[in-house]
């Protein structure tokens, strides 16, 4: 080895003393004293080894604090000063994460520490630098003005509330008198748990779905609607976990997202969900499941059993996906809200379910739905007050009626009759002779219907409509209704019906109209109404004196000195009207 080859090597460090160990073993290999060599070489590269490890830790911890993950990087910064007590660059990275925190008190004391071990003599430009951070976080001190301690509470509260979760997580790290606030109001600012922005396909959010679940500890207890998004089966069992061993004890709602589902394909894992839910069931109102699983309904609702809200999805058929309904025992009468989308709601495998919760109020069957369901809802389904047939995608009105609200389903149940009804807003209609005797039936209590009459896909695979058919149905009257709206039937024999339906219906503030011909019809019959605060018509066809009849409508709420109603009109020489 030569000179310069070892004065390279000990160029690898920076610290004070590699000068004089780079002095000493120059001079002992310049005298060839063997003895002092070895001596003097094993130094420095103890040194130097030392350093390396100094920087990597550095950078490491460096690299944490910029994401804020503070307790990592305090843990490097740490371990730099005892490796190298005696070098200036742990006090200074320690210091710097303290303060980026808002701990200022803190490195004041670091910075102290550091002074009292870095030689002046030794490192004076060291010395100085942390004369100068020590000075700096007096002053940051002094002016330091947290909110958390100068705001009322409410006001702090609201604040928190406006961060996203993945920054409410960050806060636990800010300083010992945030964490202990935080964790004493946790009960308002951690009452929800929605993992929003953690999809699967991005790995910015995995790291924020992480850090969420590393914050569990804290939060679990507080939480009363958890949300799991999780597609990485660490996070997924991270969460089991915690339920299985009673963490969530006032959990009230458990919402599974699509992306769960790889998450529960094996009865293995099926079961550590069900153990799961075992454990919050005194507490568990609501469970959502919008994927496919293997836990069939049943059991479900064997472990959960003060359930008030179900909404199951399925690709199976609807009595694949029920299971043993009879392991219930007895009939449940707190189960009121039920969602269900299943590939096909065979006759009788929805009867299996009703009979056992007689309370239902609010039943949404969202697809596979076939007309024989009609007459078991209207057979089993005494308290309904809400129903959806292939509603899915609907954009249902709960203006009036929250249910999410607890007074929703604490008050008794209604037996007056249905309220709304919802069919689906585009695609296949329901059918008419199974459809038309339900609303009948509930004509004077309705306030919201949607009746999407259009061709059903029976119809299309009869190869209707049938050329010279014109049904005929009987009439009946709304008295409570607010908001219709109506897709017309292939046969246009339903459109008499639910104009003469509205006739003296004097509550109606909305209507919607769609692809029907009678429009003579129907302005004469809202002109004998309260006027309108919204119309929409829409595929208007075969108008005729289309303009002159609507012209005699707004003429009328202008004669009457009404506001005109809000107007949208699409169709056939739609284009002519300018009515807003």
């Amino acid at each position: 080895m030569t000179t310069t080859q070892l004065e390279t090597a000990l160029s690898l460090y920076n610290p004070v003393s590699g000068e004089t160990r780079l002095y000493n073993t120059r001079n002992a290999f310049i005298t060839k004293n063997n003895h002092q060599l070895v001596h003097h070489a094993t130094q420095a590269l103890t040194e130097i080894q030392k350093y390396q490890l100094v920087s990597v830790l550095d950078i490491c911890a460096y690299a944490r604090g910029m994401k804020s993950k503070f307790e990592l990087a305090i843990e490097n910064a740490e371990e730099i000063i005892y490796y190298a007590p005696e070098w200036p660059i742990g006090y200074i990275r320690l210091g710097h994460l303290l303060d980026m925190q808002g701990k200022s008190p803190k490195s004041i004391e670091v910075y102290n520490e550091a002074l009292e071990n870095i030689s002046q003599e030794d490192d004076p430009v060291a010395y100085h630098q942390l004369i100068q951070l020590k000075k700096a976080a007096v002053e940051r001190n002094e002016t330091r003005i947290d909110f958390i301690v100068m705001l009322p509470s409410e006001l702090t509260i609201n604040i928190l509330l406006q961060l996203s979760e993945e920054d409410r997580c960050t806060l636990f790290n800010v300083s010992t008198l945030w964490r202990k606030w935080i964790l004493e109001k946790g009960s308002i600012i951690w009452k929800e748990l929605l993992n929003l922005n953690t999809d699967w396909f991005n790995f910015q959010r995995f790291q924020t779905a992480i850090k969420i679940a590393n914050t569990l500890p804290y939060i679990a207890h507080h939480v009363k609607n958890l949300t799991v998004n999780a597609q990485r089966k660490d996070i997924w069992d991270r969460y089991m976990e915690y339920m299985g061993n009673g963490k969530f004890k006032g959990l009230k709602s458990f919402t599974i997202t699509a992306v769960c589902s790889r998450q529960i394909r094996s009865p293995n894992r099926t079961m550590v969900l069900l153990n799961a839910l075992w454990q919050v069931k005194l507490t568990l109102t609501t469970l959502d499941i919008r994927t496919s699983i293997i836990a069939k309904i049943a059991d479900l609702l064997f472990y959960c059993p003060n359930l008030r809200k179900l909404v199951y999805y399925s690709y199976h058929t609807f009595d694949t996906s029920l299971g043993d309904i009879e392991i219930l025992g007895e009939p449940r009468h707190k189960l009121i809200h039920v969602e269900f989308e299943s590939q096909l709601f065979r006759q009788g495998s929805l009867v299996k379910f009703l009979k056992y919760f007689p309370n239902i109020r609010r039943l949404l069957l969202l697809k596979g739905c076939i007309p024989e369901n009609l007459n078991e809802v209207i057979e089993y389904c005494q308290n309904l007050e809400s129903f959806g047939y292939n509603c899915t995608g609907h954009k249902m009105n709960r203006t009036e009626l929250d249910y999410h609200q607890e007074s929703y389903y604490n008050r008794p149940s209604s037996t007056g009759g249905i309220t709304e009804i919802f069919t689906s807003e585009n695609g296949y209609g329901v059918p008419t002779t199974g459809f038309l005797p339900f609303l009948q039936k509930n004509a004077k209590s309705l306030k919201r219907l949607y009746a999407n009459m259009s061709m059903t896909s029976e119809q299309e695979g009869a190869g209707e409509p049938f050329p010279h058919v014109t049904p005929v149905y009987p009439s009946w009257q709304f008295t409570q209704l607010e908001h219709l709206t109506y897709h017309s039937d292939i046969y246009r024999a339903t459109e008499k019906v639910f104009i003469q339906a509205i006739e003296f219906c004097t509550s109606l503030k909305k209507l919607d109209m769609v692809d029907i011909v009678n429009l003579r019809m129907l302005v004469d019959t809202l002109i004998q109404l309260p006027p309108l605060e919204e119309l929409s018509l829409s595929n208007i066809t075969n108008i005729g004196e289309g303009d002159q009849i609507l012209i005699k409508l707004f003429k009328a709420y202008a004669d009457n000195s009404h506001t005109l109603p809000a107007t949208a009109i699409s169709g056939n020489r739609a284009d002519r009207y300018n009515l807003c």
